[in-house]
């Protein structure tokens, strides 16, 4: 159960990561 929910966590943590970059990347081309 416990390195279910360690998996669980980290897909969802890459997720979260992947969404942040592309909010930084939108915010770079604004910029420009």
């Amino acid at each position: 159960i416990f390195v279910i929910f360690t998996l669980f966590f980290g897909i969802h943590s890459i997720l979260v990561h992947k969404e942040g970059k592309k909010d930084i990347e939108i915010e770079i081309t604004e910029n420009d």
